[in-house]
């Protein structure tokens, strides 16, 4: 079965008020679709978020088609106070966005895996798989406003698409510039100070940022391995 791994990039008019929330809020940090369920009358959709809730509640009061929501903190994370982490049970109307744009992937053929990522930077990262001819039409289909990225082409496997430890962009910098830097080679070339003034930042935020991606990583990679 083949699959694409896609970037959607959305103009100002076609991005979603919450997700321009995510671009513009340094409060908010990551934001997943894990599952949804779409009819003609109501969307529900789940998600996972990392960042502050007031920020996010607020983003979702600030939409009318949202007709209801619920926040439920995830318990047991290690995380600051400006950094929370919690699922997000949304409902709201269909917009002619949406319709146009969840139109393009929902068709025979195609199934888009989650979850959907919702970047800082204005896109959203998604997996579709399915026949060639219907994902080509899929990527076709997809609204003037929002131009499409194919990041990889394959054969799916759902134990490479599963290793996606979650860091969020800042963290994913900070990793690559360590690694340039050769922060860590055996022994070590590259310091803190370094990579800190390559991202323009201080050495104790770019510390945080290695330590966190650094445990996502590993923990991932555990669960990963086991199967």
């Amino acid at each position: 079965m083949k699959y694409v791994r896609c970037t959607l990039r959305f103009s100002d008019s076609m991005i979603h008020p919450v997700h321009q929330c995510i671009t513009e809020d340094d409060a908010m940090v990551k934001d997943q679709l894990l599952h949804g369920n779409r009819t003609n009358a109501v969307d529900s959709f789940l998600f996972y978020v990392e960042g502050e809730m007031d920020a996010y509640a607020s983003a979702l009061d600030r939409v009318p088609e949202i007709s209801s929501y619920e926040i439920t903190p995830i318990e047991g994370t290690d995380t600051d106070e400006h950094c929370e982490e919690f699922y997000a049970y949304v409902k709201q109307e269909p917009s002619e966005t949406d319709e146009e744009l969840f139109g393009a992937f929902t068709r025979d053929g195609v199934i888009i895996v989650p979850p959907v990522d919702f970047l800082g930077n204005g896109t959203a990262r998604l997996t579709v798989l399915g026949e060639p001819t219907a994902l080509e039409a899929a990527l076709d289909m997809v609204p003037d406003g929002v131009h499409v990225d194919v990041e990889r082409i394959g054969e799916y496997d759902r134990y490479e698409e599963a290793f996606d430890p979650g860091v969020t962009d800042r963290q994913y910098e900070a990793l690559v510039t360590a690694l340039e830097a050769g922060y860590y080679d055996v022994p070590s070339q590259g310091s803190m100070e370094e990579i800190a003034r390559e991202l323009g930042c201080s050495s104790g935020t770019v510390s945080e940022h290695l330590r966190k991606a650094e445990r996502k990583v590993i923990e991932r990679f555990v669960a990963h391995t086991r199967h």
